[in-house]
């Protein structure tokens, strides 16, 4: 549920669905309880509540055993343990997340299993030549899926590898007049490169594609040298 690649009989996990940490998050010297704590407000940001982490054993393992410039273990007390436990949040250790990345996420409303058939398992020694090598096949089988919740309300801030979502570019563009060869690769990486210095800015992927198609009036019509003043509010309250 946390790793498969959807192919075949596998599910897609929720890590091939999730939404990439945003390295703007990061600020200098920060460690790994700190990306995990900013990887929490991404998640806050985009108007969820984070409600675990999951991590890999060797970095879990490695979290704990973080110790002060005096050498004295912050985490733990190393007789009694400490609390599975970090910002507030369970931690999940766990192989299928791989060594060296992490899950943080509102997991209690991520996703939902459909549960079609429960498990079932059988036996049986009439399957080839059981009978005479005195041999059992054992069948276990169960029927669900897993559906990711994919709220298009969802907010989120720039990351490098943003693209449009093509439908909404395409309804805003052609609301506001704009000729669809004025979209080009040069204007959208500079929309990004705007935006990715402001990474406490956050929209809906539909308000990202109004925002874009704003950019590109805009350039439109300052190369153009017009004079054409921007709509009332363009520069007001921000909502």
């Amino acid at each position: 549920m946390l790793a498969g690649d959807g192919t075949g009989q596998n599910l897609l996990g929720l890590i091939p669905q999730a939404t990439a940490f945003n390295n703007a998050l990061r600020k200098a010297g920060d460690t790994k309880i700190d990306t995990l704590r900013r990887a929490i407000l991404q998640v806050r940001i985009a108007e969820y509540r984070a409600s675990a982490i999951a991590l890999n054993p060797i970095d879990w393992a490695d979290l704990e055993l973080t110790k002060d410039s005096t050498g004295q273990y912050i985490w733990v007390n190393v007789q009694d343990g400490g609390q599975q436990r970090m910002w507030r949040l369970p931690v999940i250790d766990t192989n299928a997340v791989p060594e060296g990345e992490f899950l943080v996420g509102a997991f209690n409303i991520a996703a939902q299993v459909f549960d079609r058939e429960d498990a079932n398992v059988e036996v049986s020694t009439e399957d080839g030549d059981n009978f005479t090598k005195n041999m059992v096949t054992i069948r276990a089988e169960e029927r669900l899926a897993m559906a990711v919740s994919a709220d298009d309300r969802l907010r989120f801030p720039m990351t490098e590898d943003w693209q449009p979502n093509a439908e909404d570019l395409a309804a805003q563009t052609r609301l506001m007049g704009i000729p669809v060869e004025a979209i080009t690769p040069e204007v959208v990486g500079c929309f990004k490169a705007h935006y990715l210095a402001l990474p406490d800015t956050a929209h809906t992927s539909k308000r990202w594609a109004n925002e874009l198609a704003k950019w590109i009036k805009r350039e439109r019509a300052f190369a153009a040298g017009s004079d054409e003043p921007e709509p009332w509010g363009a520069k007001g309250v921000k909502v």
